[in-house]
């Protein structure tokens, strides 16, 4: 089996298991109860086997979002990441996890004592 990223063996099939519940333990995915979707894992070995090729012009597309898991760990992998969600909880924790890839934690750190103060 070949490692991966994160350590753990691929499933022999190439992919480690799908289920969303091992997001439970990532803290990127953990603190929004959502109980459907893929693993945080499976996405990566998706990424992995059908987009080996990473330049500025690939893109993932997710219609159906979710809480952003898919268009997350696309963007983690260095992708441009366009996703659809009709249900507005999903699609703020979407946003919400997407825009805290961006925060820098200098910034973070300065907020925090500023929320304190």
């Amino acid at each position: 089996m070949q490692p991966t990223l994160f350590g753990a063996p691929a499933a022999t099939n190439g992919f480690r298991d799908s289920s969303f519940a091992k997001n439970k333990n990532l803290p990127l995915h953990r603190w929004v109860p959502w109980i459907a979707g893929f693993s945080a894992e499976f996405v990566e070995d998706c990424i992995r086997n059908y987009l080996p090729l990473k330049d500025s012009e690939s893109c993932v597309l997710d219609p159906f979002a979710g809480v952003g898991t898919t268009l997350v760990e696309s963007y983690l992998g260095g992708l441009n990441v366009l996703g659809f969600e009709i249900n507005p909880y999903a699609a703020l924790a979407t946003k919400i996890k997407l825009s805290a890839l961006k925060i820098s934690a200098h910034d973070l750190t300065r907020e925090i004592a500023t929320f304190e103060r």
